[in-house]
């Protein structure tokens, strides 16, 4: 299957997720996806196609959590993925 987005709230206080690696096809975080994850230690973005991250959908991971994300898009990403927090 061709997941193209993570719905709201879909890994929410997830106690055991540790990593996650968010295939080429993803477009859309929605809210609150990885809320709370604590002991979520890295995180890896394969998608150069991501046009929208959900508010608050990486708020509460660990503050020692990895993103990877392809060199081209970093800066871009960086900015949406802070704009979640507001």
């Amino acid at each position: 299957y061709k997941v193209t987005s993570v719905k709201a709230s879909a890994f929410a206080k997830n106690s055991k997720l540790q990593k996650i690696v968010l295939g080429k096809n993803l477009k859309k975080i929605k809210a609150k996806a990885f809320y709370k994850c604590t002991k979520l230690m890295k995180i890896t973005i394969k998608s150069k196609k991501i046009t929208s991250y959900g508010k608050k959908s990486f708020h509460g991971i660990s503050m020692k959590c990895r993103f990877i994300i392809p060199k081209k898009i970093l800066t871009k990403y960086k900015k949406m993925i802070r704009k979640t927090e507001g």
